[in-house]
């Protein structure tokens, strides 16, 4: 086994506005804090967008995103991470994702 040991340094809590886009909002923020890596914990609502559900192919390289679309309102919970390409100075986020929807009594759920 290894391991390594580290500590919390700076914490942010962000509010995204009606309008703010994800992840483009949090990335600039890091970009302006001069954020190099760091955990992302997302909770709240999502109106519309596209969630990338995987791959189409797991061997190609760069890989071609699957898509789903989001339509109407979807309560959303999500953790990840945020890291810089230092090559590129692009951020990334690649987190978990579960949305839900009630429509009818049924409850619809999505990862990504």
């Amino acid at each position: 086994m290894k391991y390594t040991e580290g500590h919390i340094g700076r914490v942010f809590i962000l509010r995204l506005e009606d309008g703010d886009l994800l992840p483009q909002t949090i990335e600039q923020f890091a970009k302006e804090k001069q954020i190099n890596h760091g955990h992302v914990t997302m909770i709240g609502c999502v109106s519309s967008g596209e969630v990338v559900v995987g791959p189409r192919k797991t061997d190609e390289m760069p890989p071609d995103p699957m898509k789903v679309p989001i339509e109407g309102a979807h309560e959303t919970i999500a953790t990840g991470v945020l890291v810089i390409n230092e090559k590129t100075s692009q951020y990334f986020i690649s987190w978990r994702t579960r949305t839900c929807r009630k429509n009818n009594n049924r409850v619809f759920t999505r990862r990504n």
